[in-house]
């Protein structure tokens, strides 16, 4: 096969008779649809994309919660590389469902106080635990230079490597679930 150019419109049989098909082309006279399939990964990434999409608009209608509050997007890379003692800490505190007064409470409230044992002035949810209760107070001048700070304060300016740093070093939710 040897290809050369021509100059258009010049009179080429071939070039006249490629143009004249181009333009029949061009305008879907006497065409044939022809279905070809969908690459896999296409059709993967179109279902993610589509997932991703429902999930997010059913999370935007949900009411506020302690998880809304505390879930950051960038804690979702982190999350898979925990071992299974920082992930099970990493749900208490990020669901705010954590071995906690407040939360023990809710289960026992005829022999559980809602009440911070520590320093008895609130109850301990996860965010007292975290930025307020004076018992922690070094722990999070250590880790966080700060004596108190709001849980939004914590996961916005924070890791979740290093707010698990600071749960572990409190070891307030141990693994052998002492209540310390």
């Amino acid at each position: 096969m040897l290809l050369r150019w021509v100059p258009a419109h010049r009179g080429y049989e071939g070039n006249e008779k490629a143009d004249s098909l181009a333009k029949k082309g061009s305008k879907n006279i006497d065409s044939n649809a022809v279905s070809l399939p969908i690459p896999k990964v296409i059709g993967n990434s179109a279902l993610r994309r589509r997932t991703t999409r429902k999930t997010e608009t059913s999370w935007n209608k949900l009411p506020p919660s302690h998880t809304k509050r505390m879930w950051r997007n960038k804690f979702t890379k982190e999350i898979p590389k925990l071992n299974r003692g920082n992930l099970r800490r990493a749900t208490q505190f990020l669901t705010g469902h954590a071995a906690l007064n407040y939360h023990l409470n809710k289960y026992k409230p005829d022999k559980i106080s809602p009440t911070c044992p520590h320093c008895l002035a609130e109850e301990e949810t996860v965010g007292h635990f975290m930025g307020q209760c004076p018992k922690w107070s070094a722990q999070r001048s250590a880790l966080f230079d700060s004596f108190y700070l709001s849980a939004s304060d914590i996961v916005d300016n924070f890791t979740l490597t290093e707010i698990l740093h600071y749960i572990n070093d409190t070891r307030r939710l141990a693994d052998d679930h002492s209540r310390t």
